[in-house]
């Protein structure tokens, strides 16, 4: 599955990147109406996928005084680890903790604390909310757009529909020889505005499916200019056996890499306990994990008794 997921975002900014050269060669083809939406895909894209009540969090840390930043104090000695399960169900065991214990946009698991989008954070590692959710609704966009593209390839119907509407304005522009290259830069902004509206409906709470169907694709082409205007208010469709928004970001946490996500997710326990536990000094750094002690005390007379003593963390 995970090199499934890889190799989708993988094709996602390979589309795009196909249509910035198209784009770079013939902008001047496509319609006044069309210059909010690609301005919006460059510059605007967070502002795009929100929905309209949806709050944006202004909360941010200082990435310099996190513990996967900052200089570490560091211990001697190691404590041999032992575990009854393999190494897969051992990461898949830690990221259902990650996803119990700390929120993101759509679930927010506790108020108080220094970031909101939790999730966004131990994926990305950006030092607001903001900058976080900006580069999880890129990579998601990435994931979704491939997957509309190659729904796009296989409907007969919705090809007609752009290559009547590519037709149209060749023929305005006097350069019929444009069609072909209008058809192709309409799909892939087709199936880029699908996307818009799938990651609508996933930060509004609903579920997106992996694969659309003609019952399952949202946008129709009349409107798809009309993204980048405010005109199109829709929050998107909430399909019932798709996946929701947090659904996602576990795909995102088990394509990312270990050291990362563990390191991300101790900057989000230290911070936690700081705030909600009164802890204000504390950091993980300096913690003590384990400590065995062997105490010796004098009796008298020559008398010694020796007792052993063992602290632990679990």
């Amino acid at each position: 599955m995970a090199a499934e997921w890889e190799e989708q975002e993988i094709r996602g900014k390979e589309i795009s990147g196909e249509l910035d050269e198209a784009l770079n060669v013939n902008v001047d083809l496509l319609p006044e109406e069309a210059d909010n939406l690609l301005w919006a895909r460059q510059n605007g894209l967070l502002s795009l996928v929100l929905p309209e009540n949806f709050v944006l969090s202004d909360k941010s840390v200082s990435l310099q005084e996190q513990v996967s930043v900052r200089t570490r104090n560091v211990g001697r000695g190691s404590f041999p680890v032992y575990s009854t399960v393999g190494q897969l169900e051992e990461r898949l065991l830690f990221e259902q903790y990650i996803v119990e214990c700390f929120g993101c946009a759509t679930e927010s698991k506790a108020e108080g604390r220094s970031l909101d989008y939790e999730l966004e954070y131990i994926l990305c590692g950006k030092g607001s909310d903001a900058e976080n959710l900006k580069e999880i609704v890129n990579k998601l966009l990435f994931f979704r757009f491939a997957a509309n593209y190659m729904y796009l390839m296989t409907d007969a119907e919705k090809q007609s529909e752009a290559e009547t509407f590519a037709a149209a304005i060749s023929i305005l522009l006097l350069q019929p020889e444009t069609i072909e290259i209008l058809k192709q830069i309409i799909l892939v902004l087709w199936a880029f505005g699908e996307s818009v509206m799938d990651l609508r409906g996933l930060l509004a709470g609903g579920r997106t499916v992996l694969v659309k169907t003609k019952e399952t694709w949202q946008l129709n082409l009349s409107a798809l200019f009309q993204l980048g205007t405010g005109e199109v208010q829709s929050e998107g469709a909430d399909a019932q056996e798709g996946m929701t928004y947090a659904e996602y970001l576990q795909i995102l946490l088990f394509l990312e890499k270990d050291a990362q996500l563990t390191m991300r997710t101790l900057d989000r326990v230290e911070q936690n306990l700081r705030l909600e536990n009164g802890l204000d000094n504390f950091r993980a750094d300096a913690c003590v994990t384990k400590i065995k002690l062997e105490n010796i005390a004098e009796i008298g007379n020559g008398y010694t008794y020796s007792f052993p003593a063992y602290f632990g963390y679990l």
